[in-house]
C-alpha cells in the first residue's frame, strides 16, 4: 500500500496528463482507505479481548439498534463507503458477526439517503423525487430483508448467524444487499414513481420538460451536452414558431395566434 501510494504521488508531480492524474489520484486515495482500515484494526484489536467491547457488541446484535447506529453513523460521515469501510476495519479484528453486520448496513444505506434527500432541497420538483424514491427504496428493501431474515433464523437458527466477519466478506455482503433489494423492488419502480409524486405533486408551474439544473455544474461534460440539447430544441421550437408566424400573415386565426405567443414563452423560457 505505501509503494502504490509513492507511485501516485510520483506520477502526479511529473505528469500533465489527465487521465494519468486521475490513475494517481485513484491510487493515492485507495492507500489512505487501506491505511485507514488498518489503523482503525489495530487499534481496536486490543479491546477484543474486553467484557465492555463484548456487551457493545451485544448491543448492536439487537436489529433496530443496529439499524439505528448504522443510520446515525452514515448521517455523520455523509458516506456510505466511509461507513462501510469501518465496519469493514471493526469486523477485520473477528469481533463482527453476520447478524450484527446485517443491520447495520441497513442503518447504513438508509441514513446515507437522508444526505440525499438533504442535497435536493432547492432543486427541481423530480430531483426531490428522485431523492424520495431513493429513501423509500432503501427503507422498503432494508425493512425487509432485515425482517424476512429475522424470521428465518429464528426458525431454523442459520450457523452463518454466528459467522466471524471481515474485510471481504463485509464488502460481499454489502453488495449481496444491494443487488437482493434491486431485485425485490424492480417490479415495483411505477408504484415507486407514484408514491414520490404523491409527496412532491406537480404544480402548476412545473415545467414539461427537463431544463438545466446547477447540478450539471459538477460534470463539465455532462453540463455542456446537455446545453446543446437544449438548444438544439430551442432552435426546433423557434423554426416552427417562425413557420406557424408567417402562416398566421397569409391566414388570420386567432387560435393560431394564441399557439405563437404560448410557443414564444417556451422559448424564454429556453433562454
Amino acid at each position: 500500500v505505501p509503494i502504490l501510494a509513492i507511485i501516485g504521488a510520483m506520477v502526479l508531480l511529473f505528469t500533465k496528463n489527465d487521465r494519468r492524474k486521475d490513475a494517481a489520484y485513484i491510487a493515492i486515495g485507495f492507500s489512505v482507505l487501506m491505511y485507514g482500515m488498518e489503523f482503525m484494526s489495530s487499534a481496536l484489536e486490543p479491546l477484543t479481548g474486553t467484557a465492555e467491547f463484548a456487551e457493545v457488541l451485544t448491543i448492536f446484535s439487537n436489529p433496530f439498534v443496529g439499524i439505528l447506529i448504522g443510520f446515525v453513523v452514515a448521517v455523520v460521515t455523509q458516506s456510505s463507503s466511509a461507513s462501510i469501510g469501518i465496519l469493514q476495519a471493526v469486523s477485520a479484528v473477528g469481533a463482527v458477526s453476520f447478524s450484527t453486520a446485517l443491520p447495520l448496513v441497513v442503518g447504513i444505506n438508509i441514513g446515507a439517503m437522508i444526505i440525499v434527500l438533504i442535497s435536493s432541497v432547492g432543486s427541481t420538483r423530480n430531483a426531490k423525487r428522485a431523492a424520495i424514491i431513493a429513501l423509500v427504496y432503501n427503507i422498503i428493501g432494508g425493512l425487509v430483508v432485515q425482517g424476512v431474515w429475522s424470521l428465518l433464523n429464528a426458525l431454523f437458527h442459520f450457523p452463518l448467524a454466528d459467522a466471524d466477519m471481515g474485510y471481504v466478506s463485509v464488502a460481499l455482503l454489502h453488495t449481496i444487499y444491494k443487488i437482493i433489494i434491486a431485485a425485490i423492488q424492480l417490479p415495483f419502480t411505477g408504484a415507486l414513481i407514484r408514491l414520490s409524486r404523491v409527496f412532491v405533486p406537480e404544480g402548476e408551474d412545473e415545467e414539461k420538460f427537463q431544463m438545466l439544473d446547477e447540478h450539471f455544474l459538477k460534470t463539465p461534460a455532462l453540463a455542456v451536452g446537455r446545453c446543446t440539447e437544449l438548444t438544439r430544441e430551442m432552435a426546433h421550437l423557434v423554426e416552427e414558431n417562425v413557420n406557424r408566424a408567417l402562416a398566421v400573415v397569409e391566414n388570420y386565426d386567432e387560435g393560431a395566434i394564441r399557439q405563437v405567443n404560448a410557443s414564444e414563452e417556451l422559448v424564454d423560457k429556453y433562454e
